[in-house]
């Protein structure tokens, strides 16, 4: 029995690719948004599963966030349990700095084909250094440690678990332009690692995967007048076989339902999201599902996610505490004015006092009581 998992679930995965090389690792069901939106990502990404679908993605990201993914993948085969799983986080530290990330994705059936990636991406905003109105660049590369296994102490050919890991590269490049539109390059396993199980068989290199990407972002259709709405499209090329994906997703009830709808020639994808808000951060649920063409007697697959998008660490501009010191400081010099203006008459009735005095030798009585008078009024208020 379970050497026939083992032949439906490599069947399986080799189904999802035709070229050699190609099977290992091709798999990347992870993100739920993305894979609601049909996998068509690399020039979208931007939350929690960017790096997987494009390296440069979060250096547009101003808040922090993680993402927990769960799947069943093809569910409704007999003996097949086949997963997909996904934990992930991007932290923009600062524009000068820029964002890192890391995550863990896991692929396969239960003890018998599994695939594992694990990875460290940083990413950056070049807007400090390329200053357009109308475009905002953004690069990205990803360090990624991959391992597969395979357990065959129940097939037909026994040889106990076969295993091997390698490092991959990937790099990414988004532009950003002030109409919504975004475009977007990812290169995925561009070293192209060997992930054979056996070297004297020679190398079974991981081919390379070149994803482009456009997408268009409105706050209000035209026409339609869908809120909030996104739609792209993806080519991705790799070892000769090209796929065409496309998505689309809009935001209603203030952006905090997410509808989605998206496919590839051999699936279509279905998607929704709900954004809790906690103050300024946000609770992210998202569900996707998608029914594959060429796999008979599944009843589709299922991806949910549970994300948190912490609040923006980028400060805001300080004016109603900058007013009130503002206020403060033009305020500080209206005591002083009195004490100035009260010294003036003080200075200059001692002035008038001499000027009197020497002016006068027989003494005006009337004017000197006077100018006392004003001299003892003047301490007073200093005084005061």
């Amino acid at each position: 029995m379970k050497a026939i998992k083992i032949i439906i679930l490599l069947s399986i995965v080799v189904m999802m690719a035709s070229a050699k090389g190609f099977a290992y690792f091709s798999t990347t069901f992870w993100g739920v948004r993305a894979m609601g939106m049909g996998g068509a990502f690399t020039a979208v990404a931007n939350d929690a599963s960017a790096p997987i679908y494009n390296a440069a993605g979060p250096g547009f990201m101003k808040s922090a966030e993680v993402t927990g993914m769960a799947s069943k993948l093809f569910a409704g085969l007999n003996d097949v349990e086949i997963n997909d799983d996904f934990l992930a986080g991007v932290v923009p530290i600062n524009d000068t700095i820029g964002s890192i990330s890391a995550g863990w994705g896991h692929f396969g059936g239960v003890g018998l084909y599994t695939e594992d990636t694990v990875y460290l991406g940083y990413a950056r905003n070049l807007n400090d250094l390329i200053k357009l109105d109308w475009m905002q660049i953004a690069l990205g590369v990803n360090a990624k440690y991959l391992s597969h296994s395979l357990d065959t102490s129940h097939s037909y050919d026994p040889v106990g678990t076969l295993s091997t890991d390698a490092i991959a590269i990937d790099v990414g490049i988004m532009a950003k332009f002030s109409n919504g539109i975004t475009v977007g390059y990812s290169g995925r396993q561009l070293n192209t690692p060997n992930m054979g199980f056996y070297s004297d068989l020679g190398s079974y290199d991981i081919l390379a995967a070149n994803d482009l990407g456009v997408s268009y972002y409105s706050e209000k259709l035209p026409i339609l007048g869908l809120p909030k709405f996104t739609i792209a499209a993806d080519y991705l090329m790799r070892g000769g076989d090209n796929t065409l994906a496309f998505g689309a997703e809009t935001r209603v009830i203030d952006g905090a339902l997410a509808l989605r709808v998206g496919g590839w020639s051999e699936q279509i994808n279905l998607g929704i999201g709900y954004e809790l808000k906690i103050g300024d951060s946000a609770l992210l649920i998202d569900y996707a599902f998608g029914m594959p063409f060429d796999v008979q007697e599944t009843i589709g697959s299922h991806f949910i996610s549970l994300g948190y998008r912490f609040a923006s660490p980028t400060p805001k501009p300080q004016v109603a505490s900058a007013q009130p010191q503002q206020s403060l400081q033009a305020a500080q010099p209206a005591p002083e004015a009195p004490a100035v203006q009260q010294s003036s008459p003080d200075t200059s009735n001692q002035s008038s006092v001499s000027s009197d005095n020497s002016s006068n030798s027989s003494g005006d009585t009337s004017s000197s009581n006077s100018n006392d008078s004003d001299f003892d009024a003047a301490k007073y208020l200093l005084n005061q």
